[in-house]
This record gives C-alpha cells, sequence and structure tokens, in this order.
C-alpha cells in the first residue's frame, strides 16, 4: 500500500514538474502580433492616397536612432519631413514651412501594420486642415 502510494505521489509530482516546464517554455515563446518594429522597419517606397482619392509615391529614410525623414509628404510637400518611430509608431513634430507670402505648419501621427502605413496629420498657418493617408508598400 505504502509503495503504492509513493509511486501514485512520485507520479503526481512528475506530471506537475513537466506541465511547469512546457506552460513556461509556452508562455516564452513569441507571438509575432506583439512584436514592435525597429525605426528602419519605416523605411521604403509606399503608394499613398488621401482622402480626397489622390494617389502619390511617398518614401521613408531611415536617419541615425529613431530618426526617419519623409519625402513627398502629402504628394505635396517637396521639402523633407522629419519624422521619428516608436516601436510601430511614427510622430511628425510640429514644423513650420515658410516660404514668400505662405506659411505652413504641420505635425501628426502615424502606424505601421507589415506594409500598410496610416498617418494623420494637421496642416496650419496659411491653411488650416486634418487629413489621413493611407499607404502601402511597394
Amino acid at each position: 500500500m505504502k509503495k503504492a502510494t509513493f509511486l501514485k505521489n512520485q507520479l503526481i509530482t512528475s506530471v506537475a514538474f513537466y506541465i511547469i516546464i512546457v506552460g513556461g517554455l509556452l508562455s516564452a515563446c513569441k507571438n509575432d502580433k506583439d512584436e514592435v518594429a525597429p525605426a528602419g522597419a519605416f523605411a521604403g517606397k509606399y503608394t499613398a492616397e488621401d482622402s480626397s482619392s489622390d494617389t502619390y509615391i511617398m518614401t521613408i529614410e531611415k536617419k541615425e536612432g529613431n530618426k526617419l525623414i519623409i519625402h513627398n509628404f502629402g504628394g505635396f510637400m517637396y521639402v523633407p519631413i522629419q519624422a521619428t518611430a516608436s516601436g510601430n509608431n511614427l510622430t511628425i513634430p510640429k514644423q513650420t514651412f515658410k516660404e514668400s507670402h505662405f506659411e505652413l505648419t504641420l505635425k501628426g501621427t502615424g502606424n505601421l501594420a507589415g506594409d500598410n502605413l496610416q498617418i494623420h496629420y494637421e496642416a496650419s498657418g496659411s491653411t488650416n486642415y486634418e487629413e489621413d493617408i493611407w499607404a502601402v508598400r511597394k
């Protein structure tokens, strides 16, 4: 009787040990959905479209650290736009552009999901509006 109880307790202990080990290994596995993109993940050429259905090519270039440069932003900005990456998020800090009788201040945020980038920005100054850009990496 003692031997059967001992074997039963040993079996339960062994099974519990393996359950704990397997559970720990499974919890250590990464979930791809939880992975955060490095700043370089934003780099590339995108086919972009805004709410007025204008389509254009926008390019994002990675600089040092988490800094990015956006070329042809909104299909109308022919000067580089500064941005920063933090995981899958993009921030366009407030920046002002002046030319003779025209002034435009931009700021915005974005999110990268795979090859899809969505940006929401605000423009103010000589003109005031908010816009969304949907872009797909080429």
